[in-house]
Order: C-alpha cells, then structure tokens, then sequence
C-alpha cells in the first residue's frame, strides 16, 4: 500500500517534469530529484520485493535475483544520487 501510493506520486512528478521539459521548461532541479528519488524507491520496492520471496528471492531462476543484484547500479549511472543531491542544492540556493 505504502509503496504504491510512492510509486503513483513519482509517476506524477516525473509526467509534470516530462510535460515541463516539452514546453521548453529549465527542468534540472526537478530531473536531478527525480533521478535521485526515483533510483532510490525502486531499491526500496525491490527490497521488500526480496522479502516476499524470502530464500527463494536469491535463486537465479527467479526474476526478483536479477532485479535485487542489478537495481541498485541506477543510484550510480548517469550522475550518483550524491550528485544529484549537489545540483539540487545549488538550484535552490544552499
């Protein structure tokens, strides 16, 4: 329940940063916190996936193994979260 209110509320902003993007918007702060909460939900969601799964959620015949060894790389590629959180900082003035 919980992670799927998350899930409904980062499709949102991330339509209204997409929406803001074609109108010809300046949408870096809203790109670097949707990167930035966006990579770090989907490891949130893909840890209690793991839970539901228990043992049989790091066996290899399962598509959650895959999903749990190769989520949390999105918090590295394309700018870390740390650098996220730095453009972030500097686009509100700290």
């Amino acid at each position: 329940m919980e992670l799927e209110t998350e899930v409904e509320i980062g499709k949102a902003f991330l339509d209204q940063v997409i929406y803001r993007h074609m109108n010809g918007e300046d949408v870096v702060k809203e790109v670097s916190m949707a990167k930035w909460w966006l990579t770090d939900l989907t490891k949130k969601a893909v840890a209690e996936c793991m839970k539901l799964f228990g043992g049989y959620g790091y066996m290899e015949e399962y598509e959650i193994a895959r999903r749990f060894r190769d989520i949390p790389v999105s918090t590295i590629y394309a700018g870390s979260n740390e650098i996220m959180k730095t453009i972030i900082s500097k686009k509100i003035g700290l």
